[in-house]
């Protein structure tokens, strides 16, 4: 028999608590990032532990969140560590994800407001936007504090001391107010143009929908429109719309005005089944977020075309049910043709299986691919010996993938 093989090998570990402080799972950090494996990787979805259920440091931070009646959300470990060290308590972490709908409602507990303080880089800001529909669903209000270029909480910190994020926490602002000046400082004058206007008021318009009570939606929405110079009746129409997918760096009006025409108008049959299946059930998407990090290997790396995953999931975090209808709602407008050619209706038995099938299949079309690419390398001519002994290993690597593939632990 084979030697077992350390989950967590090579990896910098964090114990990870409920909220009455209890062990439940581990989190490792790789310790070189230029190891080309998942940042982090946790410990298995158990009964007792679903990543979609914990926030990293709330067991510590319960008390200064109550104090403060604002949490400061920071995406890792380290960030997080860093800034309790320094004075600044009222933190939590997501394990690694958006917020969910179970996350944003046990945080309600303590809060009522948030600062979502993430990196400055795209993945990042994306994360900003991922996080958006869980928090404002559930009544929290959302605030966003930039980091300088290039800086992350821990390297802030380090380099400039806690004062200078603390500054930064104090410059935070509201998400509605944040997204619009940070378009307007990219443009010429700090301007926004009739295309921009449009774009934000679709892009906003459908997060002010996802508020909670009509009160808190018309005092937003008359903020919003007063900021964009756009009548209300204009940004009512807006929130019938879906909010566009996360842009780059917080949101980019050109990349998004480019994704508005770009489509595809027909997948391959497994494509479709497990977007659809991705789409219908909340299992199946928590699933599909956690695919890389729990094997190293995004789906759009088995197949191209799975890329769509990225562009469909995001709108529909933290929500549990939705209908077909409010599925559509939410997509980007260019693939909502796409989607609403498939059957919404009805989803198959055991989803999460059906799921695994399809991702078990692409897997194994990719090692037999790579199998007879190799097999047909070693039946050139003019090898070296020492090609050959290697060529002869990855074929013996291959055939072990392709077993434990074939036949999965139940």
């Amino acid at each position: 028999a084979r030697g077992g093989y350390d989950r967590f090998r090579n990896r910098l570990m964090f114990p990870i608590r409920n909220d009455y402080g209890d062990v439940i799972a581990f989190s490792g950090r790789i310790l070189d990032d230029s190891q080309k494996e998942a940042k982090y990787v946790n410990s298995p979805e158990t009964p007792l532990f679903s990543k979609g259920r914990v926030l990293f440091g709330l067991d510590k931070s319960k008390r200064p969140l109550i104090d403060a009646g604002n949490a400061i959300v920071l995406e890792g470990q380290i960030d997080l560590i860093a800034a309790f060290e320094h004075g600044v308590r009222n933190v939590v972490a997501p394990q690694g994800t958006a917020f969910t709908m179970e996350q944003a409602r046990l945080l309600r507990r303590f809060v009522e407001r948030v600062t979502l303080c993430f990196d400055s880089d795209t993945a990042g800001q994306n994360a900003v936007e991922r996080s958006l529909p869980a928090l404002l669903s559930s009544g929290i209000e959302v605030r966003v504090a930039m980091l300088p270029e290039g800086e992350d909480p821990d390297s802030l910190i380090r380099n400039k001391g806690a004062a200078a994020f603390e500054k930064t926490l104090a410059g935070a602002r509201d998400f509605f107010d944040h997204t619009i000046t940070r378009v307007a400082e990219r443009q010429e004058g700090g301007i926004l143009g009739p295309r921009e206007r449009a774009t934000l008021a679709r892009h906003l318009g459908g997060y002010i929908a996802l508020l909670p009570g009509a009160a808190l939606k018309e005092t937003t929405a008359n903020h919003v429109a007063i900021r964009l110079g756009l009548s209300v009746e204009a940004l009512a129409e807006a929130m019938k719309n879906p909010p566009s997918m996360p842009g780059v760096e917080g949101i980019s009006v050109d990349a998004e005005l480019n994704a508005e025409s770009e489509a595809p108008s027909k997948v391959s049959p497994s494509t479709e089944l497990l977007c659809r299946l991705a789409l219908l059930s909340a299992e199946v998407r928590d699933w599909v977020s956690g695919i890389k990090e729990s094997s190293g290997e995004a789906p759009e790396e088995l197949d191209p075309e799975l890329a769509l995953l990225d562009r469909i999931l995001p709108p529909l975090s933290g929500l549990e049910s939705p209908t077909p209808s409010t599925l559509l709602a939410l997509l980007p407008g260019p693939l909502q043709s796409l989607v609403s050619s498939w059957d919404l209706e009805k989803i198959p038995e055991k989803p999460l299986e059906t799921a695994k099938d399809i991702l078990r299949g692409l897997r194994l079309r990719k090692l037999k691919r790579r199998q007879s690419e190799i097999a047909r390398e070693l039946r050139q001519s003019g090898l070296t010996q020492e090609r050959i002994v290697l060529i002869q290993k990855e074929i013996l690597d291959l055939q072990r993938n392709i077993h434990d593939v074939s036949t999965p632990a139940s």
